[in-house]
């Protein structure tokens, strides 16, 4: 009978060749090698045939074609789908595309599977016709509040494409020993806060807590701005690119209703601890016991 093709990607990066998850940054391209192996080294031209599914926005594959100089890590994989020595391995058709996927900037936090097909073209074999095509499915996750320099740039222009200023940037990595250091390409900077959503937050009021606006939350969290949604859920992870200079002065805590008596008077000697500890750091005098 006529075996199934094989089908792989390269590993690069992030990316598991055998499927399981690729992850992606914000700035930084998402690319690898779909490869396809004629189990059956049938010498038919372009089979197996690479396709793909449902592509996320920005997404391309190259056109299709032999793999004519395959790296040696393809020939040992061909061996051990197959288990076929080297000699046969080379003799078998081997099928290739490039994908490439510009992760937008509005696609922080992006998870979804996306799956790669290798179809078999049976030649005058009527025993594999209408074969179902063989998947390889990659889960795509895009990292929240991450982003990969796409050329040689300054705090300020990383802080400005996200709304938020140079000093939040800058103070997120500590890394940086200036904030006038020259960022090289594919340097990965956080350019927000993880935020765990509580039970009875909203956009808006979020914004107001952290001093930002609903509009730069949404384009900061795929599952907000891209898909439309300003319902939030408790526990539901959010980026934050937050300007203290604009947020809320108090905290939810400070902010709430007091009942516990006990809680109260923790809560007040943790204050006085501190107001003692700026009071002296404003005297410079020593703390007494």
């Amino acid at each position: 009978p006529n075996p199934p093709p094989a089908v792989w990607s390269s590993f690069e990066g992030d990316v598991d060749p055998y499927g399981g998850t690729g992850l992606a940054y914000l700035g930084r391209p998402l690319e690898f090698t779909i490869y396809a192996n004629d189990s059956d080294c049938a010498e038919v031209p372009g089979s197996p045939a690479i396709s793909m599914g449902p592509m996320p926005p920005g997404a391309a594959l190259a056109p299709q074609e032999a793999c004519a100089a395959c790296p040696s890590e393809v020939w040992s994989t061909v061996r051990s789908y197959l288990g076929r020595n080297a000699t046969t391995a080379r003799r078998c058709t081997v099928q290739q595309r490039r994908f490439r996927w510009d992760v937008p900037l509005t696609y922080g936090g992006y998870r979804a599977r996306h799956c790669f097909h290798a179809t078999d073209t049976c030649g005058d074999d009527p025993a594999c016709a209408g074969r179902v095509p063989v998947p390889l499915c990659i889960d795509f996750a895009v990292a929240r509040c991450r982003y990969a320099v796409r050329s040689e740039s300054t705090v300020s222009e990383i802080a400005s494409l996200f709304g938020t200023d140079w000093i939040q940037v800058w103070n997120l990595n500590t890394i940086l020993d200036s904030p006038d250091a020259i960022l090289f390409q594919h340097q990965v900077l956080a350019i927000g806060r993880v935020y765990t959503v509580g039970v009875g937050d909203t956009l808006l009021r979020l914004a107001q807590r952290f001093g930002t606006t609903a509009a730069s939350l949404a384009a900061l969290n795929y599952e907000v701005g891209e898909r439309n949604s300003t319902a939030l859920a408790a526990g539901q992870a959010l980026c934050v690119a937050a300007n203290p200079c604009f947020g809320a002065v108090q905290s939810d805590y400070d902010a709430a209703p007091r009942g516990d008596q006990a809680v109260e008077r923790w809560y007040a000697g943790v204050q006085a601890a501190y107001a003692a500890l700026r009071q002296a750091q404003a005297q410079r005098q020593p703390l007494q016991p």
